[in-house]
C-alpha cells in the first residue's frame, strides 16, 4: 500500500469514527465557552473602567492549533501502521 493511499484511508477512518465526532462536539463546546468567557471579561473590564493596555491572550487560536496537531498526528500514526 502506498503512503498516499494509507493516508487517505486513515483520514476517512479517523474522521468518521464515533470518538472523533464526539471530540469535535467537545471541541466546539470548549471553543464556545472560551469565546463567551473572553466576551464576559471584556464586558466586566468595560463596566468597571479597567483599561488593559496589553491585548488578551487568544486561547481560541491555541486550542484550535492544539486540536489540529493531535488530529494530524493521529492520522499520520494510523497511516504509518497501515504501511
Amino acid at each position: 500500500m502506498k503512503f498516499t493511499e494509507a493516508l487517505k484511508d486513515s483520514f476517512i477512518k479517523i474522521t468518521f469514527h464515533k470518538k472523533a465526532i464526539l471530540a469535535l462536539i467537545l471541541l466546539s463546546a470548549t471553543l464556545f465557552i472560551i469565546w463567551w468567557s473572553q466576551a464576559q471579561d471584556h464586558l466586566y473590564n468595560e463596566i468597571h473602567g479597567i483599561n488593559t493596555p496589553t491585548p488578551s491572550v487568544n486561547y481560541l487560536a491555541g486550542t484550535i492549533i492544539y486540536a489540529i496537531t493531535i488530529y494530524i498526528a493521529a492520522i499520520g500514526r494510523r497511516a504509518v501502521k497501515l504501511i
